[in-house]
């Protein structure tokens, strides 16, 4: 038997819109470790646009002073940040802040890597095909009348 292999690159990242009452779109970056990774989601609708991450095995370790938030750690072209998201119902779900959304949305989009970090998980998040399909997510994000998050984008570009 004879089996022949090619090199094929498939980008991680996913983008689906949703049709409910509004128009709602999500973009995905899986978790590639299923017991130690961190899931990436960015979700935009007429609510704006949230982001998630996620982990499939396990409970988030709640941070001490604020038990209903986790210390996430993320790190873009050597730069690390530190925010508290909080914890969702099932405790393997967590909402990022809208500036950490930003900030990863703004490195994404501008092909910059990131790694996130939770204690116990880690994941390296690379922007492969990200731009193009956060052209995609922004069109549904502008279709909601949420032009706000191009102006968050500047601010987070520059520090503000």
């Amino acid at each position: 038997m004879f089996l022949l292999t090619g090199c094929t690159s498939s980008s991680p990242w996913t983008y689906r819109e949703m049709k409910c009452d509004t128009p709602s779109a999500l973009l995905l970056y899986p978790a590639e470790n299923t017991y130690s990774g961190i899931e990436l989601k960015f979700l935009a609708g007429n609510f704006g646009t949230v982001g998630y991450l996620n982990i499939y095995q396990g409970c988030v370790t709640r941070a001490e002073k604020d038990p209903q938030k986790a210390e996430v750690l993320y790190t873009i072209e050597g730069k690390r940040r530190k925010t508290f998201a909080f914890v969702m119902e099932g405790e393997q779900s967590l909402l990022l802040s809208e500036k950490a959304t930003l900030t990863l949305l703004t490195a994404l989009s501008e092909g910059k890597e990131c790694e996130i970090t939770l204690k116990g998980y880690s994941s390296k998040i690379v922007a492969s095909n990200f731009p193009t399909l956060y052209k995609k997510f922004l069109l549904i994000d502008n279709f909601q009348g949420v032009d706000r998050l191009q102006g968050h984008l500047g601010e987070a570009q520059h520090g503000r």
